[in-house]
């Protein structure tokens, strides 16, 4: 006696060789039938294909002849299939439809990027990568703050000289999942990039802080960008990193004084009017570029930058003209950029680092709030 199979949701396709094929969904095994001659595949819907005439597709369809077809074993998402005049039961994965196609494509569509070819690939897979490209974890904001030593992890530029000391180095950082935490690994590294040193690795996206303990001093004596960089890579094989840095640069002078000319004694916070490091203001700058409104007041107005920068030139804002600039007349005679003379003086900074400055010098004292614009 043979069991009675039901076959829900089923569509009868005619694949390019004639085969009839009839797809199954879901079985339900309607037993105590004593039904052996026939099987009884009932469809809600059904998909016509390439069919002229034959078999005519109905809410129900009755198969005769498949008494000696074993149903034993088919579950859904298989097939059977009319092969050379005999029913089988084959896998739904080896007659799902394909697609082939060795052209690149042009432009990246949902998961599917530019350069991508086809072979074989089954439709079930093309919608997936179209409709449900891989999620890649992303890192931003990477910082560092290092203890006892400053700086704070908000500063980015220290002076020419300034040691980061050894010691614990604390990393943040801000991540996005993608609402995939599945595809992050726990293969990320905190690497000094200018030292080309690890710092810390095998840790996970979501670690957020990590202190790895650096066993060196970082000094720098001349102008350097410092770079630390958090990598790692997720499922799919893709990296993903965020940087950090650290500037030593040198400071700028600039401001009021009613001496014709300055020198590199003293010290920011104790010097004296005469002194560079008396004037008003200063920044850590690594560009001549600057405009700045100076006090009114019967004073020389100054302009300090390191021997390494060259001037181009020095404009009153409120007119365009240039200013007129102290020259040999006035012992301004170090030397000329663009034919803007300075005078050359030697400054010991708070790190032990001697610098040299062109020290530029407006040629008459002016009394009135004024605005100079260097480049």
């Amino acid at each position: 006696m043979a069991n009675n199979f039901k076959v829900r949701n089923a569509f009868i396709i005619n694949d390019e060789n004639g085969y009839w094929n009839v797809f199954v969904t879901g079985i339900t095994n309607d037993s105590g039938l004593t039904q052996d001659s026939e099987y009884n595949l009932v469809t809600e819907w059904a998909i016509k294909r390439n069919i002229s005439d034959a078999l005519l597709v109905l809410n129900d369809l009755s198969l005769t002849g498949l008494t000696d077809v074993d149903f034993s074993g088919l579950t859904e998402g298989q097939y059977i299939m009319l092969s050379g005049g005999t029913w089988i039961n084959v896998d739904g994965a080896q007659v799902q439809p394909t697609y082939t196609n060795p052209e690149a494509t042009p432009t990246t569509v949902g998961g599917v990027e530019a350069g991508s070819t086809f072979s074989g690939v089954t439709l079930q897979a093309m919608w997936d990568d179209l409709l449900y490209p891989y999620q890649h974890p992303t890192v931003s904001n990477l910082k560092r703050n290092t203890t006892p030593s400053p700086p704070a992890q908000s500063d980015t530029t220290v002076e020419i000289g300034y040691t980061l000391w050894s010691g614990d180095t604390t990393f943040t950082w801000s991540y996005d999942l993608k609402g995939k935490p599945g595809n992050v690994t726990d293969n990320l590294v905190i690497r000094d990039l200018t030292n080309s040193i690890d710092l810390l690795t095998g840790f996970t996206i979501i670690s957020s802080p990590q202190t790895p303990t650096p066993t060196y001093d970082i000094q720098h004596t001349t102008p350097t960008t410092h770079t630390w960089r958090l990598r790692g890579q997720d499922t799919s094989g893709t990296d993903y990193s965020e940087t950090t840095y650290l500037n030593w640069w040198n400071y700028f002078y600039y401001g009021e004084s009613s001496h014709t000319s300055l020198t590199g004694t003293g010290t920011w916070g104790s010097a004296v009017d005469g002194e560079i490091v008396f004037l008003e203001n200063r920044t850590l700058k690594n560009s001549v570029s600057l405009t700045h409104r100076f006090n009114d007041g019967i004073t020389y107005k100054y302009y300090c930058i390191p021997q390494s920068f060259t001037m181009t030139s020095v404009k009153d804002t409120s007119n365009n003209f240039d200013v007129g600039m102290a020259g040999p007349v006035e012992n301004y005679n170090s030397g000329d950029d663009n034919g803007i003379y300075y005078d050359l003086v030697s400054l010991t900074n708070q790190h032990a680092q001697n610098v040299t400055y062109k020290v530029f010098r407006s040629r008459y004292t002016l009394d009135a709030e004024v605005e100079f614009k260097y480049t």
